[in-house]
């Protein structure tokens, strides 16, 4: 554990919120930054062990996180502040909620009306997207098998585009993304309605390691505190739906410690299934059950990959333009391949230009107006400038350098689209001849 020092040098902070909320998390960064006058880095890749072993002096977290760092003793981080949301629900409290969200044309208008239906979580370790719907289905009687489906997304996001694209009927999404989503993406939006609200949960705090001296503790609080004041910030804040801070204690998050208390859950348990085990069904195979010389070598490199971020992550860091073997097999189940340019090629063959083709995966073909005018944009700033239409009706950008890659990719999930598994041995579209009957 990290031991404090006499002052801050630099501001090293990681965010463990969903990326939609990155602009207005920089921006907070930037000012707490030139508050105590020096420089700072946001990591939106933050690892939680990082922040428990000092590599972050801050941090963006969501209340389950918060939760599982206090059963550590001591603590390795202390509540700085947590946000007041804009909007009247939120009576002026650090509130949010976990809104249930359906598409509008979709029969359902009520919570009990969702019984059968197919219903997604963004994880298990997750408290708006997971917690509140096992308290809210305990407190009717029920478990996950009220559902006739129980998918893990993987984030809030994902979780919208399910149902946007009718993967699934309903989803219960963090109320600020929810707020933010419906003001960035009006015309989409339109296509989504509310149809329960559940909570309140305090907000999502931000924290500080405890190795930061009390004095610059005493200094960041008062800039989150007063950062509304000024009309810049103010701008800021409200793109991500927040109105001010305010000082938060650990007695606020108790309702929140309960609630997994009460359900018997844990912010251990990422990866769980809330749906219970069927003797009917085979576990998938891991590199414990499958013996030697069984499995393809791409089979056990994913195998080995934990859930297939193997090391590319760390090596999107590095200054090579490339990407070792295996990750580049890893990238494909990204959508991503990794090429090189053929006119230095051919001009010279001791030298390649690396750069990557990204492929947006289409569910059923289906393309907003908007998403396609995100991508166009997404063409220009990061890629060659050319949109290209398969087959099987995904989009692919070509010409994306290595360092534009997270960027690229990162715009694509924020149009509500996904890479993931738009390349490689995984299920896609299916085509059929547009008159199928015979001649």
């Amino acid at each position: 554990m990290a031991t404090p020092t006499a002052e801050l040098t630099r501001l090293r902070v990681g965010t463990y919120l969903s990326p939609q909320l990155l602009p207005t998390y920089a921006a907070i960064v930037g000012a707490l930054g030139a508050a105590i006058g020096v420089p700072w880095a946001l990591d939106e890749t933050a690892a939680l062990p990082e922040l428990v072993n000092g590599h972050f002096d801050l941090a963006f977290l969501c209340g389950a996180q918060y939760l599982l760092l206090t059963e550590h003793e001591p603590s390795p981080v202390t509540l700085l502040a947590a946000p007041v949301l804009r909007g009247r629900r939120y009576q002026g409290q650090p509130w949010y909620f976990s809104d249930v969200v359906v598409r509008q044309d979709s029969p359902f208008a009520t919570w009990a009306d969702l019984q059968g239906a197919r219903f997604c979580i963004n994880e298990p370790g997750s408290h708006s997207g997971y917690a509140v719907v096992q308290e809210q289905l305990r407190q009717r009687g029920h478990d996950w098998g009220y559902f006739a489906q129980v998918p893990t997304t993987g984030s809030h996001l994902a979780s919208l585009a399910a149902v946007l694209a009718g993967e699934i009927d309903a989803a219960a999404i963090d109320s600020q993304i929810w707020d933010v989503y419906r003001q960035r993406h009006r015309a989409v939006s339109r296509h989504l309605r509310r149809i329960a609200m559940l909570g309140p949960s305090t907000a999502p705090p931000i924290v500080v390691h405890r190795a930061v001296p009390e004095a610059e503790v005493r200094r960041l609080r008062a800039a989150l505190l007063s950062l509304h004041e000024d009309p810049t910030m103010a701008r800021h804040l409200a793109r991500g739906g927040i109105r001010r801070f305010v000082a938060v204690s650990p007695a606020d998050y108790d309702a929140m410690r309960a609630t997994w208390a009460r359900n018997r859950l844990s912010p251990h348990q990422e990866g769980a299934s809330p749906m219970p085990p069927s003797e009917d069904v085979v576990p998938p195979p891991t590199l414990h059950t499958l013996g030697p010389g069984q499995g393809s070598k791409v089979e056990r490199l994913k195998l080995a990959s934990d859930g297939l971020r193997g090391a590319i992550s760390a090596q999107l860091q590095e200054p090579s333009p490339r990407f070792s073997e295996e990750q580049t097999t890893l990238l494909k189940f990204h959508g991503t391949y990794q090429q090189d340019d053929r006119d230095i090629r051919q001009i010279n063959h001791s030298q390649k230009a690396y750069q990557f083709m990204v492929r947006t995966r289409v569910p059923g073909g289906i393309l907003t107006a908007e998403q396609y005018l995100a991508h166009d944009d997404i063409a220009d700033a990061y890629a060659n400038g050319t949109l290209r239409l398969t087959t099987r009706q995904g989009i692919q950008v070509h010409g994306v350098i290595k360092d534009d890659l997270h960027a690229t990719i990162r715009a694509i999930n924020a149009s509500l689209l996904t890479t993931l598994a738009a390349c490689g041995d995984v299920n896609r579209n299916v085509m059929t001849c547009p008159a199928p009957h015979a001649d």
